[in-house]
């Protein structure tokens, strides 16, 4: 399904156009009078972080915590746990900040659409090398980072994870 944005708009930069969200990459613009149509491109549906990737759930949790290893990249506490039994995605996350440190939901909320997404951007690189590995990544600073900078963390993390993980197998 294709989002479809109607804007009366003076100029079009190569089918870049910010409509209330954010910026979005249109695959089509129809120009109607005063009128631009835009038709977004298909959202490429395996570059996504789905549920099935992120670590969830009583047990899988309580074993991360209880029987995981743990680093530290500073901002952040990495504990993981290698699993013994394969499915299907090959590695799940959990992405926690501390209430003690950031007060407001807004703040901790933005940390972890941070992470996520630097997590969901830079794994793929990795990917083959981390199989069957539960993470879970602790914001511990006390201020809110920008994004480039926990991107930087996360890639530092992950590299780390990668090799872990190969020594193990």
């Amino acid at each position: 399904m294709s989002c479809i944005a109607i804007a009366e708009i003076s100029e079009v930069d190569s089918g870049l156009l910010c409509c209330g969200v954010g910026l979005k990459l249109f695959a089509e613009v129809c120009r109607l009078g005063s009128w631009y149509i835009f038709v977004a491109a298909k959202h490429m549906e395996g570059n996504r972080l789905t549920k099935e990737m992120r670590l969830s759930g009583k047990k899988a949790v309580g074993s991360l915590f209880t029987g995981g290893s743990s680093f530290f990249v500073y901002p952040f506490k990495v504990v993981f746990v290698l699993r013994n039994e394969p499915l299907k995605p090959l590695q799940r996350v959990l992405f926690s900040v501390s209430r003690r440190n950031f007060k407001h939901a807004v703040d901790r909320n933005l940390l972890k659409r941070r992470m996520r997404e630097a997590w969901r951007i830079n794994l793929p690189t990795f990917d083959n090398k981390m199989a069957n590995l539960d993470v879970g990544l602790i914001y511990t600073g006390k201020k809110i980072e920008s994004y480039h900078y926990i991107e930087e963390k996360i890639i530092v993390i992950i590299g780390k994870l990668s090799e872990i993980n190969e020594v193990h197998q």
